[in-house]
């Protein structure tokens, strides 16, 4: 009995000493704080301190550790119990025990939640341990990612926190999360399954969802997939196509894969682009003539081209990277990329490439006197005429590795025989687009050509029938001024790309250059372009995609002159005689087109870092397809062919893919009526352009010529229309009224004929006799101010000679 009343008078004393010496702690600080015999607080001890004895052990250890809220004594074991907790934010944990004292520390405690090491459950335990006095803001959570500490917004007049907005993901990379009062949600993203907190790619590729072309491959990617033209194919993914091949006579009837494929096979590692080119015939020998100067007046000055040679049952050619072209005299050049090939040989079907190994600097030859030419020695040379001789003959091994079982020397194996004639030929040229860009080609498509296309979408005439060529390479043709005018102006609307060191910028104008030269509404100086604009891909920024339109002095939207580079705006972007090698071409801002972002009017540093700077490579690019009009593409774009875009506009195929291919150039490919059907029937819809002096006119017909027995045929969308006529430039457009079932004649001994009686007739040599007239009103309309009858509208006089025609079909390929 004796022991147990001194055992409870030493808890007492012990109690009481602990009691005071808190109390002395306290005043000292002054910071009272709240202890309570006979109570605890339970399931928050995260550390106990034994043999507390009479010293202030408890405090000092919690007041040494900042997760500590509050501390239970149990005097009976002289062990103290640190808690991460308050009784006010945990009330439920508030128990009564007649062994322990409760203290609460106010003194430099830290509050719930707000670090890491002391991280809260909800909004609402913060709030209670703050005595209701705590702000909405980020807190630490444990509750939110299980085993991981998280940092959330936590609104405290809803007592909610924000897990979708916390340091560690709540759901799934790829789902969206939606927060809710107290809890939240996931979703998988479109594309992906799953329960929002773990989502599975679908694969649109494996099962069949996908909307690529039956020719492109599915590659399936995060969330999506991306369609690919096959190699032998061109086009977006959805939508593949030829890449222009199968328009070859000499190929189109034989076994696709075997002949077309096998060929574009080995085309596709020398592309200039894989995913943009195509190619075009610019010449075929049996229906335009086998003349030389036919080839090289088609072919001259087109870039990459493909030629494809038929000798009875042989089929061989050749390749070059370089354009074929006359400097007055035969030259041999070097063409890196250049190779021959044969598809039927001595050997039956037997495909071979042969690559160059030797003497790469006589790779082509161009002469006057000859067609195609490859190689040293001549690997292949076409000669002359080379329908009606037998001077045509290949070579092995000159500069061409020698077919397996020949050495070098006259050569059997493309043929039968070294020397052969002919029977057809075709040459095709590559347009690759701005997939051609020297400039782009290195960099991400998506961030660099895709947002360059994205900037020019809205002011093309219809982006799918837009084909762009490079006109001036600055680095490889030259960059003297003059050489930017004589390769790009009158070529229609332009696209410029200027590169110095990173910086990658450049601009576009709906309205052709010009040097100030003397050609027809062809000015030296400022001009409006409504549609020009000018851009930035890299600037000083970084990569910082930016579209400048115009604001103001649109009449200075672009400057031209024969001793400047592209220059827009009064000058935002110069462009100096000879950039390449001083630093006289600078930017401005603000001078016609929008000031970029930060920046004011004056000298720019935008662009490049500095105002003024040395470019280390340009390229402009032009609009192809009619754009390639030798009749209209000296003319001003706004006045000619713009007009006539808007009047075949209705009327097209399919306005997302339709666009012009010349298949009759009476100038260079003859004046005979048998060439112009030669060349053209057959082909489907046709615009054929004709030029009397300064007067341009001509017709539409949805339905193809033909040359068998002379017959009028409907066409239930033909017209004809006037771009300059008697009274000057005026463009017009006349529709059928009457006698529809005449609104075209077709005839093997006549040109195009439009109309009953014959509204527009163009005879058989047209350009030696007068014979080609026009009458008004036969079936279609009446210009303003006509009756029917002899018509001088169109040219000033009912009979003319025509100085030019050009015929034009559509594809939708």
């Amino acid at each position: 009995m004796a022991k147990k009343v001194l055992y409870a008078v030493g808890l007492l004393i012990k109690t009481v000493l602990l009691c005071c010496t808190a109390a002395q702690q306290w005043e000292a600080t002054g910071q009272p704080e709240v202890s309570k015999f006979g109570m605890m607080l339970q399931r928050h001890i995260f550390k106990r301190i034994t043999g507390a004895g009479l010293s202030d052990v408890c405090l000092r250890g919690c007041y040494a550790d900042v997760r500590c809220q509050s501390f239970n004594y149990v005097f009976t074991q002289d062990i103290c119990e640190l808690s991460n907790r308050t009784k006010e934010a945990r009330p439920e944990d508030y128990v009564p025990n007649h062994e322990r004292f409760y203290f609460k520390r106010d003194y430099k405690r830290v509050p719930l939640g707000s670090i890491s090491e002391l991280p809260a459950e909800t909004c609402q335990e913060i709030k209670m341990s703050e005595g209701g006095q705590a702000v909405s803001g980020k807190y630490w959570f444990h509750s939110i990612v299980p085993e991981r500490t998280v940092l959330a917004p936590c609104d405290m007049k809803t007592e909610d926190v924000d897990e979708c907005n916390s340091t560690i993901p709540v759901c799934d990379t790829n789902a969206e999360c939606a927060n809710t009062i107290g809890s939240h949600s996931c979703s998988c993203k479109a594309d992906f399954t799953g329960n929002g907190k773990k989502c599975v790619d679908v694969d649109e590729c494996a099962n069949k969802s996908h909307d690529c072309d039956a020719n492109a491959s599915c590659n399936n990617t995060a969330g999506s997939y991306r369609c690919i033209c096959n190699s032998w194919y061109q086009g977006n993914g959805t939508s593949c196509y030829f890449r222009g091949l199968n328009n070859s006579v000499i190929l189109t009837s034989l076994d696709y894969t075997n002949y077309t494929g096998k060929l574009l096979s080995y085309l596709e590692p020398v592309l200039l682009s894989s995913e943009w080119s195509r190619f075009v015939k610019c010449w075929h020998a049996k229906t335009e003539g086998w003349a030389a100067s036919t080839f090289h007046s088609n072919c001259d000055g087109r870039g990459p081209t493909v030629t494809i040679i038929k000798a009875n049952d042989s089929i061989f050619g050749g390749y070059t990277d370089v354009s074929w072209g006359l400097s007055g005299s035969c030259r041999c050049s070097y063409a890196r990329k250049a190779f021959l090939f044969s598809l039927n040989n001595i050997k039956g079907y037997n495909p071979v490439k042969l690559t160059q190994y030797r003497y790469q600097h006589d790779a082509m030859c161009s002469c006057s006197r000859y067609g195609p030419i490859f190689g040293w020695g001549r690997d292949i040379i076409i000669y002359n005429d080379a329908v009606n001789n037998q001077g045509s003959y290949t070579e092995c091994g000159g500069t061409y590795k020698n077919p397996t079982g020949y050495s070098s020397g006259d050569c059997k194996f493309f043929t039968g025989a070294f020397r052969f004639t002919p029977s057809d030929i075709e040459v095709f040229f590559e347009i690759g687009g701005f997939g051609a860009s020297t400039i782009l080609g290195g960099l991400d498509p998506n961030e660099y050509l895709g947002k360059m296309i994205s900037f020019l979408d809205p002011v093309l005439p219809s982006a799918s029938r837009t084909d762009f060529i490079k006109c001036w390479h600055a680095k490889t043709d030259g960059w003297a001024a003059s050489k930017f005018h004589s390769k790009c102006d009158g070529r229609g609307p332009t696209v410029t790309i200027i590169k110095m060191n990173d910086s990658i910028f450049g601009g576009y104008t709906d309205v052709s250059w010009s040097g100030g030269r003397h050609i027809k509404f062809f000015k030296k100086g400022y001009s409006y372009a409504s549609k020009a604009f000018i851009f930035s891909l890299y600037n000083v920024k970084g990569y910082n995609p930016v579209k400048l339109t115009q604001y103001r002095y649109q009449q200075y939207a672009m400057y031209r002159c024969n001793t400047y580079g592209p220059t827009f705006g009064g000058h935002d972007i110069y462009i100096s005689d000879g950039s390449g090698n001083n630093q006289n071409s600078y930017t401005r801002c603000g001078s016609t087109y929008t000031t970029p972002s930060g920046y004011s009017y004056g000298n720019c540093g935008f662009f490049t870092g500095g105002s003024h700077f040395s470019p280390t490579d340009v390229e402009v690019f032009y609009e192809a397809g009619l754009g390639l009009s030798a009749i209209l593409r000296s003319l001003d774009y706004n006045q000619y062919l713009k007009v006539l875009f808007s009047y075949l506009d209705p009327v097209l195929i399919n306005k997302e893919r339709s666009r012009f291919v010349r298949c009759w150039h009476a100038k260079t490919d003859g004046w005979a009526a048998s060439t112009f059907h030669s060349n053209c029937d057959g082909r489907g819809p046709t615009v054929t352009i004709i030029k009397v002096n300064s007067y341009i006119f001509g017709g539409y017909t949805d339905v193809s010529w033909t040359s068998g027995s002379c017959a009028y045929s409907s066409a239930s969308k033909a017209f004809v229309f006037s771009l300059y006529n008697v009274k000057g430039y005026n463009p017009v457009k006349l529709t059928q009224y009457r006698y529809q079932q005449y609104a075209m004649y077709r005839c093997s001994s006549r040109g195009p004929t439009f109309g009953w009686a014959h509204d527009i007739y163009l005879h058989d040599d047209a350009v030696n006799n007068q014979h080609c007239y026009t009458r008004c009103g036969g079936t279609y309309s009446n210009p303003t101010g006509y009756s029917a009858g002899d018509c001088k509208f169109f040219t000033g006089a009912s009979n003319f000679t025509p100085s030019d025609i050009e015929v034009f079909f559509e594809i939708t390929n």
